[in-house]
């Protein structure tokens, strides 16, 4: 639960902006083991990022963030990205 209209409590008091929260909805649950498979199968890559990046609001980026990361990680993943998408 929550109220995205007032970061979580006490929030202001210790000075958030409302630009250094970004809220997230929608679930995806998986049976277990299940995601464990799928990184080994090669569905899913893991990348580090920066808090800051991640909380750069979607209208700052020119594409989808994970496209973007993609592209940085360059090598096969960069590949892997312009193989499914032909649009970058």
């Amino acid at each position: 639960g929550g109220n995205l209209t007032k970061p979580t409590r006490g929030g202001d008091k210790r000075g958030a902006k409302k630009s250094q929260f970004k809220f997230f909805y929608s679930a995806t649950q998986w049976q277990p083991g299940q995601l464990q498979r799928e990184f080994k199968e090669g569905r899913w890559v893991a990348a580090a990022c920066s808090k800051e990046l991640i909380l750069y609001p979607n209208s700052y980026w020119e594409k989808p963030l994970w496209k973007i990361v993609m592209e940085v990680m360059g090598g096969k993943f960069s590949l892997m990205c312009r193989e499914l998408c032909d649009d970058l």
